[in-house]
């Protein structure tokens, strides 16, 4: 909302943004450029590319990092079982004895 109103008060965009910290700092400094050399356009396509990159990057170190941690999980899962079942048969052959 501040930098929105900031805007409307023909503040610059790049400023606004930056002092609301909703993007990190390239995404401002891309705009800033653009900006300054009348091509925001290009510099907004930029950095939507750059976020895009950013976001895709970041989802593949997710799902690379949840393969392993669910198969742990799982094995986890199947020896809490065992250890369930065998437990009770370990016990029936101790009062055998």
């Amino acid at each position: 909302d501040e930098a929105v109103r900031r805007v409307r008060e023909g503040g610059a965009l790049a400023p606004a943004l930056g002092a609301a910290k909703l993007f990190p700092p390239i995404v401002i400094h891309l705009i800033a450029s653009g900006e300054a050399t009348g091509r925001l356009d290009t510099m907004l396509a930029r950095a939507a590319e750059a976020q895009s990159r950013e976001l895709v990057n970041w989802t593949r170190g997710l799902t690379a990092l949840l393969g392993p941690l669910l198969i742990v999980a799982m094995g986890g899962i199947v020896l809490f079982l065992v250890v369930a079942i065998l437990l009770p048969i370990f016990e029936m052959n101790q009062l055998v004895r």
